[in-house]
């Protein structure tokens, strides 16, 4: 079973994000997100868990963290003083994430 972890951009700009494993260099992906708009993400692979890192448009120094645990209660922990702001919710397959502004 995998795990689909969907993203929506509720802001009002285009996002590009990059995805790394926690605290590795090697990016797995990188999406761009229209602005108002739903994406795949990334999947992965199997059902578990696993931690990654969002980096929304190059500042790793706002780089936020996805715990990913499914079946479960993922989580994200990011700044608070970061204008940007994740949201995590359970969905059928997987994650379902919201970027909106804080």
């Amino acid at each position: 079973m995998v795990i689909v972890i969907e993203a929506r951009n509720s802001t009002a700009a285009a996002q590009r994000v990059d995805i790394k494993l926690h605290n590795q260099a090697a990016i797995l992906a990188t999406v761009n997100i229209a602005a108002q708009t739903n994406v795949v993400l990334y999947t992965v692979p199997v059902a578990g868990n696993v931690v990654l890192d969002l980096i929304c448009n190059g500042v790793v120094a706002q780089t936020t963290v996805l715990n990913v645990v499914y079946p479960g209660n993922s989580y994200v922990t990011q700044n608070s003083d970061w204008p940007l702001k994740w949201e995590v919710q359970a969905s059928d397959d997987g994650l379902q994430l919201e970027l909106s502004n804080s």
